[in-house]
């Protein structure tokens, strides 16, 4: 009966895997290859969406400096090292639109693979999502 259980079980990183599918509809398998997306309009109206819905979940100031660290790296390996301190960052978000958005990052990092969703990809995503940021972020 215990095993039942644990195949029913959904880990916070499975769940917010599968907002951030959703939210992403069918541009999700682009985001690491937005260039070679047959619509990239749509990609950018969905990063637009889910940046407009969860801007205010995550400063301009912890998006920097998790960008400050990735922009110079160029090899797929390098980058996954970042997901350490990825989960360390999740672990301090105080809200689920910032888990939201760190854990979308931790995943497309993890799907990385060098060949189709490269390095340069995540981070013209991430350039994308930084910008984003700056234009919903609300001003106090």
């Amino acid at each position: 009966m215990a095993q039942g259980r644990n195949q029913d079980y959904e880990s916070p990183s499975e769940r917010y895997r599968k907002e951030a599918k959703a939210a992403f509809k069918d541009t999700y398998q682009h985001l690491l290859n937005m260039e070679q997306s047959p619509d990239l309009n749509l990609v950018i109206k969905d990063m637009m969406a889910f940046m407009k819905k969860n801007a205010d979940g995550v400063t301009s100031s912890q998006l920097r400096n998790i960008y400050s660290k990735i922009k110079p790296i160029t090899e797929a390996n390098k980058l996954k090292m970042q997901r350490p301190r990825l989960a360390y960052i999740i672990a301090r978000q105080q809200t689920d639109k910032a888990r939201l958005l760190m854990h979308l990052l931790d995943h497309l990092i993890e799907d990385v693979d060098g060949e189709k969703n490269t390095v340069n990809g995540f981070k013209q995503f991430f350039e994308a999502i930084v910008a984003y940021h700056k234009y919903f972020e609300k001003k106090s």
